[in-house]
């Protein structure tokens, strides 16, 4: 990834009745439209690397990023988002 490219999270918004990842924080905010959204351990992994990470809700990423013309680059998960997901799949 270059160095210029603006690095996002895409996180749940809090008012949603979803699945939450053990040791997700509230508190945290949509740069786009100011809900309140929860930041998964593995998003901080990522905050921490990049200090202009942004923080997007699923919500906006969706009607913004998906639907303009220029091309997203989505990265491969991390090894602690696979766990995130894995611990989601068996949570029943």
């Amino acid at each position: 990834m270059a160095n210029d490219e603006q690095v996002a999270i895409v996180c749940m918004r809090v008012s949603k009745d979803v699945y939450v990842v053990a040791g997700s924080q509230r508190g945290y905010h949509c740069e786009r439209c100011g809900e309140e959204v929860w930041v998964a351990p593995s998003g901080f992994d990522i905050i921490s690397e990049h200090s202009s990470c942004a923080i997007i809700c699923l919500d906006c990423f969706v009607k913004k990023e998906m639907a303009e013309e220029e091309e997203v680059e989505i990265q491969p998960l991390t090894p602690r988002q696979v766990l995130e997901v894995k611990a989601w799949l068996l949570k029943d």
